[in-house]
């Protein structure tokens, strides 16, 4: 294998990880014990000081159990939802370079990995290879990469396979290079990617008209489960100076994320335009995505002994109503419940059949589920029940349970420039 090669297999290997430092996890104990104080201000304080940590502290708090004191229970729950909260805004904001000299394009994407989080996967680079000088200061991710790629003659592979990875190809002849046609908003890139007119010669009022495709893609750490696209938030111009009438405009384009996306392409109808026009001087949209917060991890023992045994972390509560045999196989059926109100069961269906649910045997080996299906809805909680095949007691297996607790909806403005119409 080149060097080359093996720079590009380290981009995608995940850094091993590292324990948090001593003093933290100190300070951490320190504080939650501290939320059981007698003195009401010391309680607070306590509160106030893990929240004060940020969510890198997340992974360091105790699990939330009966015996622990009602008080603290309350407040560990508050305290991971807040911060939680405070994780999920942070992961809306873009990603930021700073790389300085001369390096390859291999060399300069593994850098962007290691900083920024985003995995990159380059498994054939056939472009060219030489060395570049890099002067980003802080820049947007998607900037930073395409100005790499567009150096190397690269391009994204948006059928890369893997979930939550750039996959990088060579850039086909004639293909334009990618800097200077899309806007950077937040973790998002935008780009117009295909217009189309077409004139129905037999029906001049309704067989007529225009569409605009445009890519919405996104860094891999992201992870979103839906976008959607108002139309009544869509604004075009042409070089007329005229507004650009909108098709369908009460309508919204609607996409659920696969999991191996990392981009979606949304087509926006348009009323045909008069010859007198040749370009669009601006795009505006608003995109929502629905983007999950950090997944937290519900285990259930004792099977054969359970009744409506419940667990919340942070904003979600997993409920596990209990476990029967139907003919050859177990139905494991529980109900997941957020608390945040956005109706996310609801408006964007079927993201929580992506949920990881397993059990392990008493050797701690996985068994993977044999099927699931859906036993009830409401606006924040859904029900499932999920099929196992055991070939031991059931009091010898424990079922694992991994959610996003928190599922976050946000809104993110672009305007796309000087589109050329065909």
């Amino acid at each position: 294998m080149t060097e080359s090669l093996l720079l590009i297999a380290s981009l995608c290997i995940a850094q091993p990880p590292t324990g948090p430092p001593h003093e933290l996890t100190v300070n951490v104990r320190r504080l939650v014990r501290q939320l059981d104080n007698n003195d009401p201000t010391v309680r607070q304080d306590a509160e106030d000081g893990l929240i004060g940590l940020g969510p890198s502290v997340l992974p360091l708090l105790p699990r939330s159990t009966e015996r622990m004191p009602p008080e603290t229970r309350e407040r560990l729950g508050r305290i991971r939802q807040t911060l939680q909260l405070t994780l999920a805004t942070q992961v809306t904001q873009a990603s930021r370079v700073t790389l300085q000299g001369t390096m390859t394009p291999i060399q300069a994407l593994n850098a962007v990995q290691k900083q920024t989080g985003n995995r990159i996967m380059a498994p054939e680079l056939a472009g060219d290879g030489s060395a570049m000088d890099c002067d980003f200061e802080k820049t947007p991710f998607w900037e930073a990469i395409d100005k790499i790629l567009d150096h190397a003659n690269l391009t994204i592979n948006p059928y890369g396979g893997r979930p939550q990875t750039l996959s990088v190809e060579s850039r086909r002849t004639n293909q334009l290079p990618r800097f200077g046609r899309a806007a950077y908003e937040g973790p998002f890139r935008f780009e117009p990617t295909l217009i189309s007119a077409v004139r129905d010669l037999r029906n001049s009022e309704t067989g007529s008209n225009l569409r605009i495709r445009v890519e919405s893609a996104w860094e891999p750490r992201l992870n979103p489960i839906a976008l959607s696209l108002p139309l009544n938030r869509i604004l075009a111009v042409d070089d007329q100076r005229r507004v650009m009438i909108i098709k369908h405009s009460n309508a919204s384009l609607k996409a659920l994320v696969q999991p191996n996306a990392c981009n979606i392409e949304f087509d926006i109808p348009f009323e045909i335009l008069d010859r007198s026009s040749q370009r669009i001087l601006s795009l505006q949209g608003v995109i929502t995505a629905v983007i999950p917060g950090r997944i937290e991890t519900f285990r259930f023992g004792n099977l054969d002994k359970i009744d409506r045994s419940s667990q919340h972390l942070a904003g979600a509560t997993v409920t596990l109503d209990e476990v029967r045999k139907n003919d050859d196989v177990y139905e494991v059926r529980l109900r997941l419940r957020l608390d945040n109100d956005s109706g996310v069961f609801a408006s964007h269906q079927g993201w929580f059949y992506r949920n990881d649910a397993f059990v392990l045997d008493s050797k701690g080996e996985r068994i993977e589920q044999a099927g699931l299906q859906l036993t009830g809805r409401k606006e924040n909680e859904v029900g499932i029940a999920y099929l196992f095949a055991f070939d031991k007691p059931i009091s010898e297996y424990t079922f694992v349970y991994k959610t996003p607790s928190l599922i976050l909806k946000k809104e993110i403005s672009f305007e796309l420039k000087d589109i050329p119409l065909p």
